[in-house]
């Protein structure tokens, strides 16, 4: 598994993480929402249209910037386990607004759930699996 705790974001390696997925298991991924901006940078162009959009309401930069990357990261980790381009995944939203991977595109049936929290700074979490939970 990969050290998402001490690996700076843009040195991740998520190539082999789709093989790794068992049925009967569910993965953490953790990391800073507080990125350098050569970081959002990178991450910022694997949006949607809409989740920039979504981005560039929030009132303070720190807040837009945020956003970026907990979606930047998302992107970057779902892509790895469905082997899709970055740019290219599509969510749907339920009525509160919970996003998934577009079920054209999620042929592993993955799952995935995210929190944000702080500690002394923001930080971004989220669960991927390939079981249906209720």
């Amino acid at each position: 598994m990969i050290d998402t705790a001490h690996a700076p974001i843009d040195k991740w390696r998520l190539t082999s993480v789709c093989d790794e997925l068992g049925a009967d298991e569910a993965h953490v991924w953790g990391a800073s929402l507080d990125q350098p901006a050569n970081v959002i940078a990178k991450l910022a162009p694997l949006l949607s249209h809409d989740e920039y959009q979504r981005a560039m309401r929030r009132y303070r930069p720190v807040d837009r910037d945020r956003f970026i990357v907990g979606r930047g990261i998302l992107r970057k980790i779902i892509s790895a386990y469905l082997a899709l381009p970055q740019g290219q995944l599509r969510f749907t939203y339920n009525e509160y607004g919970r996003p998934a991977v577009s079920e054209d595109q999620n042929d592993r049936a993955l799952n995935f759930n995210l929190s944000h929290f702080t500690l002394k700074q923001w930080h971004w979490s989220g669960w991927f699996s390939n079981r249906r939970y209720a």
